[in-house]
């Protein structure tokens, strides 16, 4: 379906292409900017959720804020 609209268009044949190749390259992208990602910049986002001052002032109460 996606390909006949595509070919439907005068002169467009390589628009399907170019869309594979940009995904292909924004995935590589994304996939090394993770992988270079500082590890002590990961586990300070990891603990946030934990971190919040709510938390710390009613530590050992069963109250939920």
């Amino acid at each position: 379906m996606v390909s006949d609209f595509f070919t439907s268009i005068a002169h467009a044949s390589w628009i399907p292409a170019v869309m594979l190749v940009l995904a292909i390259i924004s995935f590589a992208a994304v996939v090394v900017w993770v992988i270079r990602l500082d590890k002590r910049v990961v586990n300070e986002m990891a603990r946030l959720p934990l971190d919040s001052a709510d938390t710390a002032n009613h530590e050992g109460d069963d109250r939920h804020v």
